[in-house]
């Protein structure tokens, strides 16, 4: 099944309890379909669609859960940097 990535956006709050970190949206040429994702140790998870379409959109995850390692890393260099009071 071919589908297209039309959107990610931020969970909402009863998403958030589900698991849920990321939301993406797919769309063939007559359905849209949800997809939840979260991170899981140095990987991912993701569910909510038919496994067609969690195919289609392992590309978009992982660049999602590589850009969460990257904000990880700035974020911990700067609470070092704060906390050793070098200005960031």
């Amino acid at each position: 099944m071919e589908t297209k990535l039309i959107g990610i956006r931020k969970p909402t709050n009863a998403e958030k309890k589900n698991g849920a970190e990321v939301v993406f949206t797919r769309q063939t040429s007559d359905r849209e379909f949800t997809i939840y994702a979260c991170k899981s140790y140095e990987s991912w998870e993701q569910w909510g669609a038919p496994i067609e379409v969690l195919g289609d959109n392992v590309d978009d995850v992982e660049k999602w859960r590589r850009e969460q390692d990257e904000e990880e890393i700035i974020d911990d260099s700067y609470n070092w940097a704060k906390e050793h009071r070098f200005s960031y």
